[in-house]
């Protein structure tokens, strides 16, 4: 199981979805990106939430960062 839950949006001119999923395809396995050209949502579970960040800050301006700590909701918020 991930540790973290990770949601972004991106926000740019001319956003290559397929190139954009080629880089995330070397980071997960899943998840799930939705927009267009100038807007994109990108939902998933990871382990290094920094790494997605990264790489999407590398590709173009990012808004709305959610990231939930999955063990932690596993435990009732205890840990």
């Amino acid at each position: 199981m991930n540790k973290y839950h990770l949601e972004l949006i991106m926000q740019g001119n001319n956003l290559n979805e397929e190139e954009i999923r080629n880089k995330l395809n070397t980071l997960v396995e899943e998840y799930i990106l939705l927009g267009d050209e100038d807007l994109l949502k990108l939902s998933l579970n990871c382990d290094k939430p920094w790494d997605i960040l990264s790489l999407c800050d590398s590709i173009a301006e990012i808004y709305d960062i959610v990231i939930e700590n999955l063990l932690r909701q596993g435990n009732g918020l205890k840990g």
